[in-house]
């Protein structure tokens, strides 16, 4: 429950992505790229995220 509900909420509140992005990109780093996938899925999900996002005005 931690792993899969808990976790992607607080990262996702953290870098300002919605949980099922954290969640998404943790799963397809890891199934990808392993243990570096892991690590480097978060931030660049955040980044095309945040490049995709449409701005406020």
């Amino acid at each position: 429950m931690e792993g899969n509900i808990i976790y992607p909420r607080v990262v996702g509140s953290s870098v300002g992505l919605p949980g099922v992005w954290v969640f998404v990109s943790v799963i397809l780093g890891a199934g990808l790229f392993g243990v570096p996938g892991v690590l480097f899925g978060v931030p660049l999900a955040a980044t095309v995220y945040q490049l995709l996002k449409p701005s406020k005005q």
